[in-house]
């Protein structure tokens, strides 16, 4: 058997007086996977997919995405919390290297 949980994170932006405006300027995809046979069940997240408005890259925004995703795994998932995996292709240089920074 295998198990499977969704879950979104969405970055908004604030306005000068620190309250949400409500636009989106990012969002964090990832699903709490659970595989393998009694006994040996992998218990882990993968990242699906962040993107993060072009307008607003450099900001800040995917790192926070980033770390909303972690305190969330962190008191909600914890069996998870311990294995984050993404797959990033080869040739896909600007998030390999972001990634890499984080």
């Amino acid at each position: 058997g295998s198990g499977t949980s969704i879950r979104l994170l969405k970055c908004s932006k604030l306005g000068k007086d620190g309250v949400g405006t409500g636009a989106v300027v990012g969002y964090a995809l990832y699903e709490l996977r659970t595989k393998g046979p009694p006994g040996r069940r992998q218990r882990y997240c993968e990242l699906v997919n962040i993107v993060v408005r072009r307008d607003h890259q450099g900001c800040g925004a995917g790192r926070r995405l980033m770390e909303a995703l972690h305190e969330d795994l962190a008191t909600t998932a914890r069996r998870q919390a311990d294995d984050l995996r993404l797959y990033v292709a080869e040739k896909n240089a600007g998030p390999l290297a972001w990634y890499r920074r984080l």
